[in-house]
């Protein structure tokens, strides 16, 4: 009887888990009493005396609305319980509307039952709320078939994931003006000629909005009096984007985090402030001049293009100092990776930005290729870090060398970087320190060659790789 439900049921509502819930013990244990008051008797049988009312909440319990399962594949999901006996079938597909609600359809293949099966979901769901997945790189009659039957529920949508390339797709979505009155998330994945999509525009819940792969003529209005979180992974380079983005910082009071790749956008003559922001990810060094961000958190710096032997652009250090000056934040977390830390106009200002931030916790430095200055300017850095004065609450610092390529060593690794990690070493705690280089030529860490000394390092807070292979 429970066969269909088990295998069914998404990895995380296997039956250790459910044998937690109260639902499922009431269930479980009714139907051990059931089976040995009626021994003998077909589990089919014993299912049709499990009340409608326990089996509903059993079932919402069990699709929780997280499978990753196609919704169009009736082996299956909640379409498998249909399979047990006729009172199942009669709860799952009547009484159990927020079953049906998740619409996950990913590059479909044409089967005629498919636009029945999606109808059959669409009614079954009755007026709850609706997340949707659609997924399709095709501009076949199916895939435009399916988006258009979900698109006539779009004022169900809570959460919509649409990755489309299709251009008959996409002008059904550009086409679309009845609103979203509860959407919540929106994630848009398209390559598209140029175009605005003006459908989000009075989508007056939307509290997160992703967006990927879309050109740089793109638009995409939409209302930021409840945004959240706003991240955008296509490469901008122009001040209407400047300006795009500043004003969603600008006029977003509840946003929490923001995450852009804007490259090379004139600093704006006006302070932006935004009181709500704790977690910015930026490239550009003149978009940071603008901001005002006293409760900033977390921030990324990272360039262009990821994975990548490329620079952040030019100045970004004297960006993040300008940042800093404005905000007077309380920043705990600083990722900065393949920035120029030692070819600023003032040689000071990478440690002055530093120095700003004295609640800094966990420091994160990575750098593809390696440089001869780079190496400089660490050893500088470590000379200031010895001492504890200067980023007094430290617990994290981490350095990550992708490639070594012309220079052959890693030379701000030697007794000083000691000295400091031990010295940032007390009784309340130790400063967990990690150096690595992931491809690096012979003889990388020139100054820690002796194993002797290595093996006394490893009573220090420090780890120090070459490759995947750990040498203290």
């Amino acid at each position: 009887m429970c066969a269909a439900l088990l295998y069914s049921l998404p990895p995380h509502r296997t039956l250790p888990y459910c044998t937690s819930c109260w639902v499922f013990q009431e269930s479980y244990s009714y139907l051990v009493t059931a089976s040995l008051r009626y021994d003998g008797i077909p589990m089919a049988a014993i299912a049709q005396y499990v009340p409608p009312e326990l089996l509903r909440e059993f079932f919402v319990y069990a699709f929780d609305g997280h499978s990753e399962h196609e919704s169009l594949d009736v082996s299956r999901g909640p379409w498998t319980i249909s399979y047990t006996c006729s009172s199942w079938r009669a709860v799952i597909n009547s009484l159990c509307p927020e079953v049906w609600t998740e619409i996950r359809i990913h590059d479909p293949v044409y089967q005629p039952s498919y636009e029945t099966r999606l109808r059959t979901i669409l009614e079954r769901s009755q007026d709850q709320p609706l997340r949707v997945s659609f997924i399709s790189s095709k501009n076949d009659a199916i895939s435009t078939s399916l988006f258009h039957a979900l698109m006539r529920h779009a004022k169900r949508w809570q959460t919509a994931v649409l990755r489309i390339d299709g251009p008959y797709l996409l002008k059904i979505l550009a086409e679309y003006d009845d609103g979203f009155p509860i959407l919540a998330e929106i994630l848009l994945d398209a390559q598209i000629s140029p175009m605005c999509i003006n459908a989000f525009r009075n989508a007056s819940s939307l509290r997160s909005v992703t967006l990927e792969r879309l050109p740089m003529t793109f638009s995409i209005p939409f209302p930021t009096s409840r945004a959240v979180n706003f991240r955008d992974t296509c490469v901008r380079r122009d001040q209407i984007w400047n300006s795009r983005y500043l004003d969603i910082i600008r006029h977003s009071p509840y946003l929490r985090t923001f995450d852009v790749v804007h490259w090379g956008g004139s600093p704006s003559q006006d302070l932006v402030t935004n009181t709500s922001l704790c977690v910015l990810s930026v490239s550009d060094g003149g978009f940071l001049r603008a901001l005002s961000l006293p409760n900033l958190e977390t921030l990324n710096l990272r360039p262009k293009i990821k994975d990548y032997p490329m620079q952040c652009c030019p100045f970004i250090v004297s960006g993040v100092r300008d940042l800093f000056m404005h905000s007077h934040c309380s920043l705990t977390h600083l990722s900065i990776i393949n920035a120029d830390i030692s070819t600023e106009p003032n040689g000071d200002v990478f440690l002055e930005a530093l120095s700003l931030v004295p609640t800094l916790v966990a420091f994160r430095l990575s750098f593809n290729p390696w440089r001869a200055n780079t190496d400089v300017a660490l050893e500088v850095l470590v000379q200031r870090m010895m001492d504890t004065a200067f980023l007094p609450s430290l617990q994290n610092f981490s350095v990550e060398i992708d490639d070594i390529t012309g220079v052959q060593y890693v030379g701000f690794v030697d007794q000083q970087f000691i000295a400091m990690v031990v010295a940032r070493t007390t009784r309340e705690g130790k400063l967990v320190v990690s150096v690595k280089a992931k491809h690096p030529k012979g003889g990388v860490f020139i100054a820690l060659g002796e194993e002797d000394r290595l093996k006394e390092y490893k009573a220090v807070a420090l780890e120090v790789f070459r490759g995947e292979d750990r040498l203290i």
